[in-house]
């Protein structure tokens, strides 16, 4: 099990929770039940070297809004969710979720919806190679507050040595109001005794009806010595 808090000392204040789940592992895999972070956020998680900082991608444009935040409509950490994650095959690894939702009268003008989440991702890992592709949809109607949501990715990263290059592109859609995003990164580190260098750059594209095809630019310069 795991049951995991975040303390804010600022004028935020108070304890949010994060992951919180119960489970079983075995070499038929891991299945865990609870607030678990979806595979499409924890791929993106091993591509940044500034995760869990206040530097990291997701914080920055780097990467999309699918990797934040707590919830039941594709947020990163999903909440009533089921996760299944395969053994090992030589490196290749198969992931999915299922997210089921808690409210069937929060759709539009208070119908009745049942707009549970799912998705799955597919990663191989050997050496200092990385690749994976993952995809979700929150299968919401047109009844649902957000309507429907679909997001896709693919990406990896290559070590050799104290260097490493990594990125990932993805795209998704809100058609409620007929959304596209469009985004991708590029980066690389290089580490040196305990000091990282890392540098990376992205852009993203929003196009609908309420955002008109509006571009962002994202880039990070950071250095990281460990004490």
């Amino acid at each position: 099990f795991k049951l995991e808090f975040q303390y804010y000392l600022n004028s935020v204040g108070g304890i949010k929770y994060r992951d919180h789940w119960v489970g079983l592992a075995s070499n038929f895999g891991q299945l865990r039940i609870g607030t678990i972070s979806t595979p499409y956020k924890s791929y993106g998680a091993k591509i940044d070297p500034l995760y869990s900082t206040a530097l990291q991608g997701r914080d920055h444009a780097l990467q999309s809004d699918f990797h934040s935040g707590a919830g039941e409509d594709l947020e990163g950490r999903a909440e009533n969710t089921a996760r299944y994650d395969s053994p090992s095959w030589n490196g290749l690894k198969f992931a999915a979720f299922y997210t089921l939702d808690s409210d069937e009268n929060d759709g539009i003008g208070g119908s009745k919806e049942d707009d549970d989440g799912y998705g799955a991702g597919v990663s191989y890992e050997n050496g200092g190679i990385l690749v994976f592709g993952a995809g979700q949809t929150n299968n919401g109607g047109n009844t649902n507050t957000n309507g429907e949501i679909t997001g896709y990715k693919a990406g990896g990263k290559y070590t050799f040595n104290n260097f490493a290059v990594m990125g990932q592109y993805e795209f998704g859609n809100q058609d409620l109001t007929d959304t596209d995003l469009e985004q991708w990164h590029v980066g690389a580190s290089y580490t040196m005794g305990n000091n990282m260098l890392y540098a990376a750059y992205g852009m993203a594209n929003v196009d609908g009806d309420i955002i008109d095809d509006e571009d962002v630019t994202a880039f990070t310069i950071a250095g990281v010595h460990n004490m």
